[in-house]
């Protein structure tokens, strides 16, 4: 028999950040490509950019919208 105490136990939390700009992606993908169904291509370009943009810059939407849109 110990006399130490046993230690409290939390389980681990899901980066609900990550899992929010997940959704952002999804919605910027599946807005590009129905865009582009609709033959709007100019704008689906720029839905598409963005989605790239949050899947390479994970840290989530804190640049300028220029400099991700590329202007």
């Amino acid at each position: 028999m110990s006399n130490q105490r046993r230690g409290s136990r939390h389980s681990a939390a899901m980066n609900d950040n990550g899992h929010e700009l997940r959704k952002v992606i999804n919605f910027m993908e599946q807005a590009a490509e129905d865009l582009e169904k609709m033959g709007y291509e100019d704008p689906a370009f720029y839905f598409q950019q963005v989605a790239d943009w949050c899947r390479e810059n994970p840290q989530g939407l804190n640049a300028k919208p220029s400099l991700v849109l590329g202007l």
